[in-house]
């Protein structure tokens, strides 16, 4: 197998981009080379020369998207290959749309997290209507947005059916990485010509599985790297990364879950396991005899005994208004971040 290979020259000025991102955020050869410069030395180098984008039919520059205000930078339509019919359905949406900004322009602008603030309304009004690209990058060569439909996410990853904690966001944030991180060139290798159609399947699967985990499991994220690296070890820590990433997104944060009597859940770090359910009146009740602790947790996290230990010797059952207030004495007893335990948390069936 022939897999992509990172261009000499392209490393190079990675390396060199790097060093003025670590130096001032890129604004010195930001205000130099301007957005014009960082798209055409930087940005359409990397999508024609490693991303494989190399007909030039399948570009657009500066391209009307609807009645959208402003004009796309980038609009790249995959060239049919001998036996791939562009008619089909499949393949009505899959361009992939790439807005770019002066070096370091990013770094500036409120970060977008899971839905986006008006600074990326641009990205939205280019995509958002039917009949649209389904997926976008912004970047301003340092850092990478991946923005994706969530009527996509839901139609690949979930037969269409509406995800509910998608319900009133058309766009969602998917994955970000820059010019600093270990896997690059990996993350870029995402979106090669050849394959991004199907890791961004893959991507959504992933997202739609952490936000609801009852939808599905076993979504293998080194996969998006099979055809493109040939270590098997470094795909398998890009994938890890990535997984990481969602999780921090997308897992529920304290105030989000909606729990219903009679629902039960398992808290599982690989430390502590215990499961708990929401009585008729909505407070969680966890079970006592299901706590199970090992022998490095109890010496590493001296308090979490004592936690236990109350819960234990409670004559009547300790009850929590809310998963976020279990979470609260977990997190002091432990000296673990709330959101790093909220990754833990999944339904029983």
């Amino acid at each position: 197998m022939n897999y992509p290979k990172v261009p000499d020259y392209l490393k190079e000025r990675r390396d060199h981009l790097k060093k003025e991102y670590q130096r001032d955020r890129g604004k010195s050869i930001g205000m130099r080379l301007k957005e014009n410069g960082i798209k055409s030395l930087f940005v359409v180098p990397i999508i024609h020369d490693l991303l494989g984008f190399k007909d030039l039919r399948g570009y657009g520059f500066e391209v009307k998207m609807g009645n959208a205000q402003g004009l796309a930078d980038i609009l790249l339509a995959p060239v049919p290959r001998q036996g791939l019919d562009r008619s089909d359905t499949e393949h009505q949406n899959d361009s992939l749309l790439i807005e770019t900004k002066e070096f370091g322009w990013l770094r500036s602008q409120p970060k977008p997290e899971f839905g986006l603030p008006d600074e990326y309304i641009q990205i939205s009004e280019y995509i958002r209507p039917e009949g649209k690209p389904e997926q976008a990058i912004l970047t301003d060569g340092a850092i990478w947005f991946l923005f994706l439909k969530t009527n996509y996410i839901q139609r690949v990853a979930n037969k269409g059916m509406s995800v509910q904690k998608f319900v009133e966001k058309a766009i969602v944030l998917a994955l970000e990485f820059d010019i600093t991180s270990d896997f690059f060139w990996e993350y870029l290798l995402i979106f090669h010509e050849n394959y991004y159609r199907a890791n961004l399947e893959i991507l959504s699967k992933a997202v739609v599985q952490q936000v609801e985990p009852a939808l599905g499991a076993g979504i293998k994220l080194s996969k998006m790297f099979d055809k493109t690296i040939e270590d098997p070890g470094r795909r398998g820590n890009a994938g890890d990364d990535i997984r990481k990433q969602i999780a921090e997104r997308f897992a529920p944060k304290k105030g989000e879950m909606k729990e219903t009597p009679g629902e039960k859940f398992r808290f599982d770090d690989g430390s502590l396991q215990l499961t708990f359910e929401v009585t008729k009146d909505g407070f969680l009740k966890v079970d006592v005899g299901s706590i199970i602790m090992n022998a490095q947790t109890k010496d590493k996290y001296p308090k979490i005994d004592d936690f236990i230990s109350d819960l234990k010797k409670d004559p009547k059952p300790r009850l929590y208004p809310s998963v976020g207030e279990l979470f609260k004495g977990l997190k002091d007893a432990m000296h673990k971040q709330e959101k790093k335990l909220w990754q833990h948390i999944k339904p029983i069936e």
